[in-house]
């Protein structure tokens, strides 16, 4: 080595610091993902436990009158205030015969996961008001409204 020259060069220094930022923002996106699909796959567990321990409840019942989120609360069904991050509600319908989980607030990539997940559980899955098509009137502009329909 020469006496003249110093180590690395700025433009080299600069260089491993940016490919080191670079990583850390791909790590943490990466993060970010899975993080989000956990949630979605935690969210799908806790809405099966809900409806099927909400028919266990109601089965002596015949009907689902009354059914509130703070009422499955009370009796154990549900022992979280929201299902995956997200806040929902349940009502009845149809004079009692079937239910809703309805999520009022949701971003689009959550609402089409929803929208096009076929769970066995419900009977239909309705969004923004509409039943046909569910994926395709999800909205990047405003809040979803995502609803499961429930026998």
């Amino acid at each position: 080595m020469n006496k003249n020259e110093s180590g690395r060069s700025l433009i080299e220094t600069l260089g491993v610091l940016m490919l080191a930022g670079l990583m850390v923002v791909a790590a943490v996106r990466m993060y970010q993902t899975v993080r989000h699909r956990q949630l979605r796959f935690i969210a799908e567990q806790e809405l099966k436990t809900l409806v099927e321990n909400t028919k266990i409840i109601y089965a002596g019942r015949k009907n689902y009158t009354g059914i509130t989120k703070n009422y499955l609360i009370k009796t154990g069904v549900l022992k979280v205030e929201k299902i995956g991050g997200h806040d929902f509600r349940v009502q009845s319908n149809n004079e009692g015969k079937t239910f809703s989980v309805i999520f009022d607030k949701l971003d689009m990539g959550d609402c089409a996961y929803f929208a096009t997940k076929k769970f066995d559980w419900a009977t239909s899955v309705a969004v923004n008001g509409f039943s046909d098509q569910a994926a395709s009137l999800c909205s990047d502009v405003h809040p979803n409204k995502v609803e499961f329909i429930v026998k």
